[in-house]
Formats: C-alpha cells, sequence, structure tokens
C-alpha cells in the first residue's frame, strides 16, 4: 500500500509539473514597450512641490498617460 501511495503522488507531482511548464508561455512583447519619466517642479530643492509624470508608449511613440502628482504622493528611490 505504501509503494502504491508514493507511486500515486509521484504521478501527480509529474502530471502537474508536465502542464505547468508545457503551459508557461513568455509574451516579451510587451517587455519594454512602455517608459516613464518624471520631472520634479519646487521652489527650493526636493522640499515640496510637484512631479509630473509621462507614459510613453515607445512603440509608437505616442503619450500613453500623464499624471501631476504631489510630492508627498511620490516615493523617492536613493542610490548609493
Amino acid at each position: 500500500m505504501k509503494r502504491y501511495t508514493i507511486g500515486l503522488i509521484t504521478g501527480v507531482l509529474l502530471t502537474a509539473s508536465a502542464f505547468m511548464f508545457m503551459g508557461a508561455t513568455t509574451n516579451a512583447k510587451e517587455v519594454g514597450l512602455y517608459q516613464h519619466s518624471t520631472t520634479h517642479l519646487s521652489k527650493d530643492d526636493w522640499t515640496g512641490g510637484q512631479v509630473y509624470l509621462v507614459v510613453t508608449n515607445t512603440k509608437t511613440g505616442e503619450i500613453h498617460s500623464t499624471a501631476w502628482m504631489s510630492t508627498n504622493d511620490f516615493k523617492y528611490f536613493s542610490r548609493k
């Protein structure tokens, strides 16, 4: 009975992994399609103000979306 259970579990796992590998596809057409740029506007350096965000479709050159954000809502990333 133990060998039957081990064989059954092995069969289920192999079948599940085969379905996952057959269904795995990469849709590389969308990778790198959009580019965003930001412009910070303030009276003094990085203390308050607005951030203007533009998202551009790099394939067609069309502007996908634009947005104004407060610097309080915009997340800063620092590189070291």
